[in-house]
């Protein structure tokens, strides 16, 4: 059998040619494709589901953008909450003569608050006493700048009572 020139021609050139174009593929399916009723409808059901699909995701999206914010909003609060009992508890500290004044960053402990106590009232406190005060005066400053390092110094002296810091924890001198 022997084959006519045109056909090996096309056969050749089919062979040798750059592969068609995305575009020139869809447009090839939708020819196809548009003379079967079937391939229409599979099309359809699948243009539909994608689209559902898509309506889900974004319906997914903003509940969770809604309850994000809900949650900060929440988170915010709660905060604003602890900062007014820790500022509450300051206020009773500072009335009863304890702290006499909260200044910015210590010498010793560079970024960390001077918080100026009376000294004589001070050595009053039992050791777990200072600790717990210590602590507390840390949490209050984590909470209102993020930083929970604490020096406490004898207002007239100025000599570090005590210190806290994340990391070396609780130091009383």
């Amino acid at each position: 059998m022997t084959l006519r020139p045109t056909l090996l021609l096309a056969s050749f050139l089919t062979a040798c040619s750059a592969p068609p174009s995305a575009e020139e593929q869809r447009h090839a399916v939708d020819v196809a494709c548009a003379a079967n009723p079937k391939c229409v409808e599979v099309r359809a059901t699948a243009t539909e589901r994608a689209a559902q699909r898509s309506a889900e995701a974004d319906l997914k999206a903003a509940e969770t953008a809604k309850k994000l914010a809900v949650d900060r909003a929440t988170a915010t609060k709660e905060r604003e909450r602890q900062l007014a009992e820790l500022e509450k508890a300051i206020r009773q500290m500072q009335s009863s003569g304890l702290i006499t004044r909260m200044d910015g960053g210590a010498r010793s402990m560079p970024g960390a608050a001077r918080i100026y106590v009376d000294g004589p009232t001070w050595a009053g406190f039992k050791v777990d006493d200072k600790e717990d005060i210590i602590r507390f005066l840390s949490r209050y400053r984590d909470a209102l700048e993020g930083r929970p390092q604490v020096a406490l110094l004898d207002d007239r002296s100025g000599r570090e009572l005590a210190s806290y810091g994340p990391i070396l924890g609780v130091s009383l001198e």
